[in-house]
């Protein structure tokens, strides 16, 4: 699809439903009609910012889109789910870069506050009351992405943690998770395992057995 003229005019039209289809305090539904779902906000948030960017369109056009869909994750509270936390640093954050605003810069810290005080000492964060290993590396991946320009020695430790975590959980025959986590998930995503591969060597020894 690289440089298809076709996948980049779906992209677009993608973008611009994902625009018409936004409830008027700024959210999105998830599944159900005005559910105001927190994190269908903040993950489409930041894949429709983070896709203009890599389309090199201009951004003008989605700009208050994004903007209200930051107001609604900015006033929302604490949705209960680490994944869902980190997701809403990353979109925000995304936002931030394509328009120079920083105007939500305060609500960022918050989150990345309330984000690493939920941590526990055993390096992983609740997914509802408890960890999960699939949605760990999901929380994993968007800290990742937010710290890779941030450069955050706290945030950089507590990704560590995370990892030394989440590496105790891998099966002997490269699966991972299952009925003891939290949501009983049994996935593992890589790319916050990818962004850490020079922070530890653990990284690249868990994305080995996953990819085995």
């Amino acid at each position: 699809y690289y440089r298809s003229k076709y996948i980049k005019e779906l992209a677009i039209t993608q973008i611009h439903y994902w625009m018409k289809i936004q409830n008027r305090n700024g959210s999105f539904d998830e599944f159900f009609p005005m559910e105001e779902s927190f994190v269908a906000t903040a993950f489409t948030l930041y894949s429709s910012c983070l896709s203009i960017k890599f389309l090199n369109e201009d951004p003008t056009f989605i700009r208050d889109t994004a903007f209200k869909a930051c107001q609604f994750l900015s006033s929302y509270g604490n949705p209960g789910a680490s994944n869902q936390i980190a997701a809403a640093i990353a979109g925000i954050n995304q936002y931030s870069d394509l328009f120079s605003d920083t105007s939500f810069n305060p609500t960022v810290k918050k989150l990345v506050d309330v984000l690493l005080e939920s941590q526990s000492d055993e390096g992983w964060t609740p997914e509802y009351g408890g960890f999960d290993t699939g949605y760990q590396s999901i929380t994993l991946g968007w800290l990742s992405d937010y710290n890779s320009k941030k450069k955050d020695k706290r945030i950089n430790d507590a990704l560590v943690k995370i990892i030394e975590f989440l590496s105790n959980f891998i099966h002997p025959d490269g699966t991972v998770g299952g009925e003891y986590g939290s949501r009983s998930t049994s996935f593992l995503a890589p790319h916050g395992f990818a962004f850490n591969i020079g922070n530890t060597d653990l990284a690249s020894s868990v994305m080995n057995e996953i990819f085995r």
